[in-house]
């Protein structure tokens, strides 16, 4: 049996990669307030500090994180240029962990009342589904 396409290969790519900022949208979404920004302050490497900004106005933009290679260097200069930093896009790339990644993607899920989507997560979501399923069937069958 086939498996239907929605989406055709280069929309694929377009909805699993990172968001595309404008200016104006990088201006809302990179920009930090209260416990966020104090969080940043005390990270010790500017990669560290810059990835977790693209991370967190990436997440804020899609709800979805991303791993480096998806940062784009507009993003990457914008942030560095917004932390006064003069880090380069390859540094960030290279320097900014797969171990911080994990910790900063904890973080904001947890900042934002978030949780990972676990085997659990999923069994809760199928027995809702088919317990709203069960409800409409009696309509289709009158």
């Amino acid at each position: 049996m086939s498996r239907l396409q929605l989406l055709t290969p280069q929309q694929q790519k377009k909805y699993n990669g990172a968001p595309r900022l404008s200016a104006k949208q990088r201006n809302e979404y990179f920009s930090l307030s209260g416990d966020l920004d104090d969080y940043v302050n005390n990270m010790r490497s500017p990669a560290n500090k810059v990835g977790f900004i693209i991370q967190h106005g990436y997440f804020r933009a899609s709800g979805k994180f991303f791993t480096n290679d998806y940062f784009a260097d507009a993003d990457i200069n914008y942030v560095c240029a917004l932390l006064n930093t003069n880090t380069s896009s390859k540094e960030v790339l290279c320097k900014y962990s797969r171990k911080s990644r994990v910790l900063h993607k904890n973080f904001i899920l947890k900042h934002y009342g978030w949780s990972n989507f676990t085997s659990d997560t999923s069994e809760a979501i199928k027995k809702e589904l088919l317990l709203q399923a069960r409800q409409q069937m009696p309509r289709f069958n009158s």
